[in-house]
């Protein structure tokens, strides 16, 4: 079984500014500024639903961390997110 794509709520406002993300869920007026890694992977899923392995793979690409690094601060990211009701 394949694992559910990341995807940001319809209703969510962002902008990445200098290379940050600024999220503002205006359902609860939740507003979170992301980190440069982060915001790489915000910038990915605004283009569309995404696996973990897809950003996984392009923080690898990015920046300067293996694959167990990259998986949990992915894993790590998206849980925040969600829980947050920035993601489905």
């Amino acid at each position: 079984m394949t694992a559910p794509k990341a995807q940001i709520k319809e209703d969510v406002i962002s902008r990445v500014v200098g290379g940050k993300a600024i999220l503002l869920d205006p359902q609860t007026d939740e507003l979170r500024h992301l980190n440069e890694p982060a915001s790489l992977i915000w910038s990915l899923l605004l283009d569309g639903p995404r696996a973990a392995a897809e950003l996984e793979a392009a923080l690898l690409e990015e920046f300067d961390v293996d694959a167990a690094t990259a998986r949990a601060d992915v894993a790590a990211l998206l849980a925040t997110l969600r829980a947050a009701g920035f993601l489905e």
